[in-house]
């Protein structure tokens, strides 16, 4: 848990989680609280050729994510607020 009211998933729970999507061709992958981009590195080894998004609160998880998976587009957005 972070000062944000941030909590990271476990790599191990990522793969799990998506790995039990059913979806076979997704276009886009939206993940609107990013943290450490365990949710995205699982989803893009399943589904290389779709688009990438990337949300989160904390500008030091996005910057993180731009070096880590240049792939994912990324946003500094809290993903519960509904605007």
């Amino acid at each position: 848990m972070k000062s944000l009211g941030q909590f990271y998933t476990q790599t191990s729970f990522s793969d799990l989680l998506i790995g039990n999507l059913v979806t076979d061709d997704p276009k886009l992958i939206l993940d609107l609280g990013s943290g450490n981009g365990s949710l995205l590195k699982a989803a893009q080894q399943r589904w290389a050729n779709a688009e990438f998004v990337g949300a989160d609160i904390d500008q030091r998880s996005v910057d993180r994510i731009k070096v880590e998976l240049p792939f994912v587009r990324t946003t500094i957005a809290n993903g519960l607020k509904i605007n």
